[in-house]
């Protein structure tokens, strides 16, 4: 965006916590993803994840910088003293249990599908920066392979977790 596009600071700061607030999401997403990849079940299907959504995480912090000079101290302060993550992903240990994949196979999906829309966004207002719509629009597509590979693994694991495979 040039100067004269760009929205007021209040809009920049508003922005950047939209995008940190996907940050909290995908720091539980990519440990999810570890663990589903190391699952025998999925037999090598996700191991390209974790990689693929660190990658991702790297593109939103440094875009949300861009916005605010504030760091994600709050947010990663308010995430250690909750303990959101480790009680997340506690529920989700291990994935080999059948009720558990596929749980964690819906709730990763969920997290792709959320972080599609936040690269849909992304792409609808970002003006005159080629290399940013490019990647995003890379993710964007991405996203939606993550989410087709995440819905056929979790409609295997649901039909054999209740008896319909």
């Amino acid at each position: 965006m040039t100067p004269r596009q760009r929205p007021a600071p209040f809009a920049d700061q508003l922005f950047a916590a939209y995008l940190r607030g996907h940050l909290l999401g995908a720091s539980v997403g990519v440990r999810l993803a570890q663990r589903l990849a190391q699952d025998p079940w999925t037999n090598g299907q996700l191991d390209h994840m974790p990689e693929e959504l660190s990658e991702e995480i790297r593109f939103v912090r440094r875009w949300a910088r861009e916005y605010s000079a504030l760091g994600e101290t709050a947010i990663n302060l308010s995430l250690i003293a909750t303990g959101t993550a480790s009680t997340t992903l506690a529920l989700f240990a291990p994935t080999r249990r059948p009720v558990v994949r596929t749980v964690a196979l819906e709730a990763m999906r969920t997290m792709v599908l959320a972080k599609k829309a936040m690269w849909e966004m992304g792409s609808s207002i970002v003006i005159d920066d080629d290399e940013r719509t490019r990647s995003l629009e890379r993710f964007d597509r991405r996203a939606l392979h993550q989410a087709t590979e995440l819905h056929m693994l979790h409609v295997r694991s649901s039909a054999e977790l209740f008896g319909r495979a």
